[in-house]
């Protein structure tokens, strides 16, 4: 009986699937697999030559029974690119010369279509040379016109969106000065729409940027200039530097070394190398090491070059870079040897009268009215305590980062580069660097100097350079650096604890001799009452 019933339910669901199919005027029915033989239609061709070097070609869109899977273009006969857009910028050629293009397109069986018409386009030719009656005259003809440029800075990028009323190539230049000096992109295309994106920025940082467009016949125009800001991060403090970065030469070899902060956010340790000067910034020359290492080796450099300057840079998770500890290395070793110094010998932290000793001296070649920072404006903090040079009995926690600072109205613009040393406080032969860098605010130079670990007198050292590389103004002073007595515990030994109880113990005997007498009684009342019973 059920296998009667299962019969009759499948004969009546074939039924129904049946009259519903019978009610459609017309079917779609796709077949997966065999083989496609048609060849997808035949696209139209045109092209427009824009520069000297430059024709953009553009095409109609082909059709197939199944799907376009892209085109070939030809230029003179030879494929020069297969894509899936309809346009093409056919760039690097020669001026006043003409090309001929066709192109097919094709579907994933790889039947081509057949060649489209073909187009000749000629190359702009090479401009006059301008002469002084028409190189003022303003012509669009003669400069890039803009249309629009729009700035979206993030935290570590910033997108440029340049727009202009003609087709022209353009570039980008960036720096934290208007120098430009940290780098420029540019475009190999002519086009009235422009898009690029700049990497590797800081966040909470303000940068300078320059726009050129180049006509089709490379005349450049300046389109903008000014300055954006990058999108500071809710952690805005830069990390500790290094402690004893140390850069020593080993025959042609340099063998560097030092210790990463104790922060928990630490990402890496970015060392930066140049020939010419201490790098300033973590993409300020060629990156010899990355990572959370302590050492590292830089093979045959002082066959190379002498001396090479190295910077240290301390990144921690959201991306913001410490000052920079610094090093520098002979190739051939002075009177001082190999000792990891910055500086000339130096003096003694005390006079004759065994007073603490401050030095403060500007060279005579500093033009008339460059500001330098007094003493009394080049600061030390360390938690909510602020010390200024000037100040005399400078004490600093040996086991907690401080801050060295000097506002930056109290020195000149043209005077960008300033290291701090301090000598070991355990051997004065040995001096660490750091280099100061103007902050987010743009208010101060700062650096944030690692614990010494160390406790005694050392001696700071201030030195400012010019854009010569030569020492325009030296400070120096006597600092003590002792153990914060707040993590000292007083250990409490036997025979104090002897002592104590002799001095204060009849204060102990009052409340004892009490209890006795209490308890005394007690008793006695106790025993009284039994005997009446």
């Amino acid at each position: 009986m059920f296998r009667l019933f299962a019969i009759v339910l499948i004969f009546g669901l074939t039924l129904t699937s049946v009259q519903a199919q019978s009610d459609s005027s017309s079917f779609l029915v796709r077949v997966f697999g065999g083989d496609d033989t048609s060849a997808p239609s035949t696209p139209t061709l045109s092209g427009t030559a824009i520069a000297t070097t430059q024709i953009d070609l553009t095409w109609t869109t082909a059709t197939d029974n199944f799907a376009v899977s892209g085109y070939v273009l030809f230029r003179n006969g030879t494929a020069i690119a297969t894509t899936t857009q309809i346009t093409y910028s056919d760039v690097g050629l020669i001026a006043s010369t003409s090309y001929s293009y066709y192109v097919q397109a094709f579907d994933p069986a790889l039947n081509y279509s057949s060649s489209s018409n073909v187009v000749i386009v000629t190359t702009l030719d090479n401009p006059p040379t301008p002469t002084t009656s028409n190189s003022n005259s303003g012509g669009t003809a003669t400069r890039v016109l803009l249309n629009n440029l729009s700035i979206e800075p993030s935290e570590h990028s910033a997108l440029f969106s340049i727009n202009t009323v003609r087709p022209a190539r353009f570039e980008v230049r960036w720096g934290r000065t208007g120098s430009y000096e940290l780098g420029y992109t540019v475009n190999d295309v002519y086009v009235s729409s422009y898009k690029t994106t700049l990497n590797d920025l800081e966040p909470g940082t303000i940068y300078q940027y320059e726009v050129i467009g180049y006509t089709p016949f490379r005349a450049p125009t300046v389109l903008e200039r000014g300055q954006f800001s990058t999108v500071s991060l809710t952690d805005a403090f830069p990390p500790t530097n290094v402690s004893t970065f140390v850069a020593e030469r080993n025959s042609s070899d340099v063998k560097l070394s030092w210790v990463v902060p104790t922060e928990a956010d630490i990402a890496s340790v970015r060392i930066v190398r140049s020939h010419l000067h201490f790098p300033s910034h973590s993409q300020d020359g060629v990156v010899v090491y990355q990572g959370l290492g302590n050492t590292a080796t830089d093979e045959n450099i002082l066959e190379q070059y002498s001396p090479v300057y190295y910077t240290a840079f301390v990144v921690d998770n959201m991306g913001n870079v410490s000052s920079g500890a610094v090093a520098r290395v002979y190739a051939v070793s002075d009177n001082a040897g190999d000792t990891p110094v910055l500086n000339p010998p130096i003096p003694s932290g005390t006079n004759d009268d065994g007073q603490e000793e401050t030095v403060a001296s500007t060279s005579s070649s500093v033009p008339v009215g460059t500001r330098m920072p007094s003493l009394e404006e080049i600061f030390l903090q360390q938690r909510e305590t602020r010390q200024s040079l000037g100040e005399q009995g400078v004490v600093l926690d040996s086991e907690v980062p401080f801050l060295l600072s000097i506002p930056k109205n109290a020195i000149s613009d043209n005077l960008k580069t300033i290291i701090v040393s301090l000598t070991d406080p355990t051997d004065s032969r040995l001096t660490y660097s750091f280099m100061l860098r103007i902050n987010k605010d743009q208010t101060a130079y700062e650096a944030v100097l690692p614990p010494t670990r160390l406790e005694g007198k050392s001696r700071l050292i201030i030195d400012i350079y010019d854009y010569e590389s030569l020492i325009v103004a030296n400070y120096q002073k006597t600092i003590e650096f002792k153990k914060s007595e707040s993590v000292v515990e007083t250990p409490i030994f036997p025979d104090k604890i002897v002592k104590s109880v002799v001095d204060y113990g009849w204060m102990l005997a009052i409340p004892l001799l009490f209890f006795m007498i209490i308890f005394l009684i007690y008793n006695r009342r106790r025993s009284s009452l039994e005997d009446n019973l």
